[in-house]
């Protein structure tokens, strides 16, 4: 069984990223995916970009942002959003 997280979660950031003048060293994942997300991506074959959109909705950040990340720290948050979809071969399962 996939872990559960609860939200606002909090994900410390392995690689943190200079942001204007600020090291940022976390990405908090505001709220749970909502039926407005899953709207913009398909069904069927969904893919890491559109993991990452739906990583940029529920943690308000911008996508210049979420586009920086080290790819250890974007699969930790495709982790955690990937637990607020069901169990279903429909959406990016196998």
């Amino acid at each position: 069984m996939a872990k559960k997280y609860d939200v606002p979660y909090e994900i410390k950031l392995k690689y943190p990223i200079q942001w204007g003048k600020d090291l940022r060293d976390t990405i908090i994942v505001k709220r749970r995916l909502k039926t407005k997300d899953l709207m913009s991506i398909p069904a069927e074959d969904v893919t890491l970009g559109d993991f990452i959109k739906l990583i940029r909705n529920v943690s308000a950040e911008p996508m210049a942002f979420i586009e920086e990340l080290d790819t250890e720290d974007i699969f930790a948050a495709i982790e955690v959003v990937k637990s607020f979809l069901p169990n279903s071969r429909i959406i990016g399962e196998d």
